[in-house]
Formats: structure tokens, C-alpha cells, sequence
């Protein structure tokens, strides 16, 4: 009879290190599945959800706003689409770059979207620095395939594979938030109401169709000197990755036959004057110019003189609700004419002199919407 004990193959294996692993994977799995809600810093939240947004099957919406922050909150779906006529959706987002615009705008067109007109800003300063340097929103908006796409634009292989790691491994970016759950749970904390995407922003987000409105705040008094040498430097120029991004994102809405209004954003009119001496809006201007002579497709919204009171903004650069309600008009009114007029708009046209006006249309801020979302709960709770 055989001394050979059939079962010494499974008692030789690495049953602790494959046990480790297991725990690892059912982690893993465990944060994937939670992140919305624990562990994702606000703007890789946005940043994910309106790249899920962006390919609803289907989208009716025939003008898509692309951009940054100053679109995210400058610009108000409800109020477009009121006044122009034409259903409308926000894709912009807080920190939105070139690269990011140009695959919002390919999912919409994959999904099925058919829209007729862009409206998008660039943000200089966004412009200016390598799109490849920030890591948290790309894992959370980008496609494996859209990564490749980015370190091969940048030739950075290393940005590839911190993306991809990270996009594998949930945790590896969010140890600080998951290690500040476990604690509160371990201490007997209640975190309910200490999601790291508030129930007000989220309600905000929705209730403007991808929009944020930030509240009217009593006048700041900033630093503007400090201001525009970092949001507006005199040395300014555009980064060679983000230029091949515009340029990819202006061809591909050429090549669908869409039309594509670039917003100049207003500013505060000091921070204005000052960026025409020294010599950021020269350079700012040059560069715009440069796409809109290639690409017959694009009008430009100038709102730089507009003259907005500092009152109406959230920031020397952000306007807060009132001040967004009146440019939204604008430009909804601008995009009107085009679409209903028999005369050409011209290429370039300065939006009016801001002055305050009753806006018809949806309004809600984020301030308003903490209230409400404080009345929806307690209505819950009682």
C-alpha cells in the first residue's frame, strides 16, 4: 500500500499568501464598489459622473457646453435652454482640460448625441500646464484606451502606468480617505452626513443639468496683483499637448458639422485691466485667433469688457449665481440669433454690457441647495 497521502498537494500550497490576496481582491472590490460614496474627493466624483452622462445612449441635447470651471458655473443649462430654444447639457468640469473636452465630446457622438452647436471655454492656466502632471480625475473619466491616448500624446509612459495602476487598484489613491472611514467606524462616528460630495452639490449638479451655481457672495478683496500672476501670467503660452487636444477637438466638431462658440469669460474688470498690461491677454488673444482663422466653424463670445460689477462673482474669475444668470442670457440670446436668423452671425462678437436684469428661468444655487436638501431629510426623518 502507497505511503502517498492524496490531499499533501493542497497542504503544500501558500494557503496565508493566498489568503492575503484574497482579502486584497474582496477589498478592492469592496472600495470599486463604495467610492462614490466614501472615498472620492469632489472633483473625481464630477469628473466621473459627467463622463457617465456623457454617453447616455441616445442624448437629445442639441447644445453641449464643454470646459472648465468657468462654464461649470458661468454657464446655466436651464437658462440656455429656455432662451435659445434648444434642449442643452453641462459637460464641463472643475479642472477640465483640452483632453478631457475633446473625449467628452467623442462619447456624446459615440452615444448617439447629434448635437448642433458647442459652447467651451480653455482656461489659460489649465492651458499653460502639462495635462499629465494631475492624476486622481483622469482615473475616474478616462477609458484604458483613452489613457494610451494621453501618455502617447505626452510620450510619458510613466503617467500610463500610474493611471492604470490606480484605475485597477481603488485604493491606491484613496488611502487617506479609507483610513479616515475605518477610524470614524472604529470610534463609533457617525459619518452620514460627511460624504466627501455633499448632498447639496449633488442635488445642484442635477437640478442644473450638469451645471454648479455658486451662492452671491458680499465683495472680496483679493490679492489681484497675486491673482494674475498665477492665473495669468505674462510669460503665458499653451502647452504643445493641449494644442494638439484643441486642434483634435475643433477637427473632430468640424468634421459632424457642428458649430462651436468659444467663450471668452468675463472677469473682474480690474483683473481685466491688469491682464492688458501685462501682456497675458495679447499673447491669450494671438493664440484664440490662430484656431478660430483655421477653423471656419468657430465664433467667438467675448465677454472680457462685458464689465460685470465685482459684485455678481464668486472670485476674481468665477461668477456666482446673479452674475451667471445674466451672461447664460447673453449667450443663450447670441445663440439664438444664430440659429434663427437669416444673416451670418460675425465671428467674433462682444457680448453686452452686464447690467442687472430679471432672468426668467430655473435658479438654484448651492447654498439653496443645502437648504433644500436640509428640509428633504428632515422630511424623511419625520
Amino acid at each position: 500500500m502507497s505511503g502517498h497521502d492524496p490531499r499533501s498537494p493542497l497542504r503544500s500550497l501558500p494557503w496565508g499568501l493566498l489568503g492575503m490576496f484574497a482579502l486584497v481582491l474582496a477589498f478592492e472590490a469592496f472600495a470599486a464598489a463604495h467610492q462614490n460614496n466614501l472615498f472620492l474627493k469632489i472633483d473625481a466624483w464630477t469628473w466621473k459622473q459627467t463622463g457617465r452622462r456623457a454617453e447616455r445612449p441616445g442624448s437629445k441635447a442639441r447644445i453641449v457646453c464643454l470646459g472648465d470651471s468657468l462654464v461649470q458655473v458661468g454657464v446655466a443649462s436651464p437658462i440656455i435652454e429656455k432662451h435659445a430654444g434648444l434642449s442643452t447639457c453641462n459637460l464641463a468640469i472643475s479642472g477640465g482640460q483640452a483632453a478631457s473636452s475633446y473625449f467628452l465630446l467623442r462619447r456624446v457622438l459615440e452615444a448617439g448625441g447629434r448635437p448642433d452647436s458647442l459652447v467651451l471655454d480653455f482656461f489659460p492656466r489649465h492651458l499653460q500646464s502639462s495635462p499629465l502632471v494631475g492624476l486622481d480625475p483622469w482615473i475616474d473619466l478616462t477609458t484604458f484606451a483613452e489613457v494610451v491616448d494621453l501618455a502617447r500624446a505626452g510620450r510619458d509612459a510613466e503617467f500610463l502606468g500610474r493611471v492604470a495602476l490606480a484605475k485597477i487598484l481603488p485604493t491606491v489613491r484613496s488611502r487617506p480617505e479609507i483610513r479616515g472611514t475605518i477610524l470614524a467606524a472604529l470610534n463609533g462616528e457617525d459619518r452620514s452626513d460627511r460624504h466627501h460630495v455633499p448632498p447639496s452639490l449633488r442635488r445642484n449638479i442635477e437640478v442644473n443639468r450638469g451645471g454648479l451655481l455658486c451662492p452671491s457672495t458680499p465683495t472680496r478683496h483679493e490679492d489681484l496683483e497675486a491673482w494674475s500672476k498665477t492665473y495669468f501670467p505674462t510669460n503665458w503660452s499653451c502647452h504643445p499637448v493641449n494644442d494638439v487636444y484643441v486642434r483634435r477637438l475643433l477637427a473632430l466638431a468640424a468634421s459632424r458639422g457642428i458649430r462651436v462658440f468659444w467663450l471668452l469669460p468675463p472677469i473682474q474688470p480690474v483683473l481685466q485691466q491688469r491682464c492688458e498690461r501685462n501682456g497675458f491677454d495679447a499673447r491669450h488673444l494671438d493664440f484664440v485667433r490662430g484656431f478660430q482663422a483655421e477653423f471656419p466653424n468657430v465664433t467667438v463670445l467675448d465677454g472680457r469688457h462685458a464689465n460685470y460689477d465685482p459684485d455678481v462673482f464668486f472670485d476674481p474669475h468665477h461668477l456666482a449665481r446673479d452674475g451667471a444668470a445674466v451672461f447664460s442670457f447673453d449667450v443663450a440670446m447670441t445663440l439664438r440669433r444664430s440659429i434663427h436668423s437669416d444673416r451670418a452671425l460675425p465671428r467674433w462678437v462682444d457680448l453686452p454690457s452686464y447690467g442687472k436684469r430679471r432672468i426668467d428661468g430655473p435658479l438654484e444655487d448651492v447654498e439653496q441647495s443645502r437648504v433644500a436638501a436640509k428640509l428633504e431629510r428632515a422630511k424623511r426623518v419625520h
